[in-house]
C-alpha cells in the first residue's frame, strides 16, 4: 500500500504562498513539509500547479526587484540628496 498523497490544494497553495512571500523555494518546501524533489514531481505531474508555480516565481521576482529599487531610492534620498 503507498502512502498518501501530499499533493492537497492546503499543501500546494502553503506552498505557492510562501514563495509569493519571498522565500527560496527550498525555504517554501520545509514550510509546505515536502521536499524540493516532490515538488519537482508535482510540476511534472501536475500541469496546472507548475502554471501557478511559475507565476509565483514571477511574482516574488518583480516584488524583490520593486524592493530593491524602492531600497536603493531610499538610500539615495538619505545619503545623496
Amino acid at each position: 500500500m503507498s502512502k498518501p498523497t501530499k499533493y492537497t490544494p492546503d499543501v500546494t497553495q502553503k506552498l505557492l504562498d510562501a514563495i509569493r512571500s519571498g522565500f527560496t523555494v527550498k525555504t517554501a518546501c520545509v514550510m509546505a513539509g515536502v521536499t524540493d524533489m516532490t515538488l519537482s514531481r508535482w510540476r511534472r505531474q501536475h500541469p496546472d500547479f507548475d502554471t501557478e508555480f511559475k507565476k509565483a516565481t514571477e511574482e516574488q521576482t518583480w516584488y524583490s526587484r520593486k524592493a530593491v529599487r524602492r531600497a536603493g531610492f531610499r538610500f539615495m534620498r538619505e545619503n545623496l540628496i
